[in-house]
């Protein structure tokens, strides 16, 4: 899921309607199981991308010390250049490939969403007590 989408969505979902508070009461476990359920995936492809970033750096280790196959080669579409690496600037030239580069941009974009989810969870437990706060404040202005 995109993170304006859950922007968005959570735009609408998180504003309370102070008119119809039982019902209000009554959304807040549905929110809490919607976010949720985002959370897992968000993090679940969290997990993959950095897997994904751990074999990227083998491969171009491989890559850079020449000991890809052809086959290799061509999945990842490079080919070797004239130009030779000394060992101790190889991981220099890994952390900077474009291939790397993608996913590691693509890890951030992920944990952005995951930290964003996370605040959106935390507030909707803080729901409750903002709930009772609006109920106690409409008996003060019906002077009860």
């Amino acid at each position: 899921m995109k993170l304006d989408d859950i922007i968005t969505m959570w735009g609408t979902d998180c504003r309370i309607d102070d008119t119809k508070i039982q019902s209000e009461i009554t959304r807040t476990p549905i929110l809490h199981q919607k976010y949720w359920d985002i959370l897992i995936q968000e993090r679940l492809l969290y997990e993959k991308l950095k897997v994904k970033s751990a074999e990227m750096e083998i491969t171009l280790d491989a890559y850079y010390n020449r000991t890809l196959t052809s086959d290799e080669l061509a999945e990842y579409n490079l080919s070797y250049s004239e130009k030779r690496f000394l060992k101790a600037d190889i991981k220099k030239h890994i952390d900077v490939h474009p291939l790397l580069v993608e996913i590691k941009l693509k890890m951030s974009l992920q944990h952005e969403k995951i930290r964003f989810l996370d605040d959106c969870i935390k507030m909707i437990h803080g729901r409750s007590f903002l709930l009772k706060d609006i109920i106690a404040h409409k008996v003060w202005e019906s002077g009860g």
